[in-house]
C-alpha cells in the first residue's frame, strides 16, 4: 500500500512540474493556420502558440506587426534539406559530377534554377526532413572530395500550407469554408468571392488525395490571405529562383510569363500577367 501511495505521489509531482513550472514540454503550435480575431496582435498570438513574432511575419508576408480581423495565418511550416555539391552553366559538367557521387554509392541528380535569366544545373545529393540525415550525406559527399558541399534548407512546395496529397477537409482548415462548393468528375470548386472560383482542386479517385491545387488570386478576399505570394516579387522571396522561366501566351494575345518549381514529387507553375508582377493562378501539380 504505501508502494502505491509512493507511485502517486511521484506522478503528481511530475505532472506538477511539467505543466505548473515557466517550462513546458513541447513548444510547438497549436494550430498551422489560425483566423485573426478582434484584438488579437502578433505579440499574443506568438505567445499563446509559441512561434516567434519574426517567423509568424516570415511565413505571411508581412511587413509590419499590423494585423486585421479574418486574417488566415500560417504558424507553422515544414522544412527540408538538401545537400547541394555544385553548381554549373554547363549541364555535362554537372552529369559527371552525379555520375562520380553516384558511383560512390551516393544519391545524386541535376536540379535546373533560372537565375537572372540564366539557367543553372545545380548537383543535389538528397532531400532530407531530418537535418541530421542531411548532415551525414554532407559527410559522406565531403570524403569524396567536393569540399565546397553545403546545405541547403528549403520549404516544401505548398500554397498556405496545402501540398498534393492533402484532402478536401485541409483545404478548408487552411483556408476556412467556403460560401459555395460545385463538384465535377474529380474536381471541386471553391467559392469565396464573387462569381468565380478562388481555389479548385482535383482528386484521386482512389484515395481522394489532392493531385492538382489551383489558386486564382482574383477570386480571393487578398488581405484575408497574406501568406499567399500575389504578386511575382513575393513569389520569389518565398519560393527562390525557378526552375523555369519562360514566355507564354495568354488572353487577348498577349505575352505572360511562367515560373515553375519542382521538388520532392511536386510541380508548381506561377502565371504571371503581361505587367510583369501579378499572379492569374498558382497551380501545384503532383508529378
Amino acid at each position: 500500500m504505501k508502494r502505491i501511495k509512493y507511485f502517486f505521489s511521484i506522478m503528481i509531482l511530475m505532472v506538477v512540474f511539467v505543466f505548473g513550472s515557466g517550462v513546458q514540454a513541447n513548444h510547438v503550435p497549436s494550430d498551422e493556420v489560425i483566423t485573426v480575431k478582434k484584438g488579437d496582435t502578433l505579440y499574443g498570438l506568438s505567445k499563446k502558440h509559441h512561434v516567434s513574432v519574426k517567423e509568424i511575419k516570415r511565413l505571411n508576408l508581412l511587413e509590419n506587426l499590423t494585423i486585421y480581423p479574418g486574417q488566415r495565418l500560417l504558424l507553422e511550416q515544414g522544412e527540408l534539406f538538401k545537400v547541394m555539391t555544385g553548381s554549373f552553366t554547363v549541364k555535362k559538367h554537372a552529369l559527371n559530377q552525379v555520375d562520380l557521387l553516384k558511383e560512390a554509392g551516393l544519391s545524386a541528380a541535376v536540379s535546373e534554377a533560372v537565375i537572372n535569366g540564366s539557367v543553372h544545373y545545380r548537383v543535389q545529393a538528397g532531400a532530407f526532413k531530418d537535418r541530421k540525415n542531411a548532415e551525414q550525406q554532407l559527410k559522406a559527399v565531403k570524403k569524396l572530395g567536393f569540399g565546397d558541399a553545403y546545405i541547403l534548407k528549403v520549404i516544401p512546395l505548398n500554397i498556405l500550407g496545402v501540398k498534393t496529397g492533402d484532402t478536401f477537409n485541409d483545404i478548408e482548415a487552411h483556408f476556412g469554408v467556403a460560401k459555395k462548393v460545385t463538384n465535377q468528375d474529380l474536381t471541386n470548386s471553391l467559392y469565396y468571392k464573387g462569381d468565380g472560383a478562388g481555389i479548385t482542386a482535383t482528386f484521386n479517385r482512389d484515395d481522394g488525395k489532392i493531385e492538382i491545387f489551383t489558386i486564382y488570386p482574383d477570386f480571393l478576399n487578398k488581405s484575408h490571405y497574406p501568406g499567399i505570394p500575389f504578386t511575382k516579387k513575393s513569389v520569389l522571396k518565398v519560393f527562390g529562383d525557378p526552375t523555369v522561366e519562360k514566355e507564354v501566351s495568354c488572353y487577348e494575345s498577349a505575352k505572360c510569363e511562367e515560373l515553375k518549381y519542382s521538388l520532392n514529387g511536386q510541380e508548381l507553375t506561377v502565371r504571371v500577367d503581361r505587367d510583369g508582377k501579378t499572379v492569374q493562378f498558382l497551380e501545384l501539380r503532383k508529378l
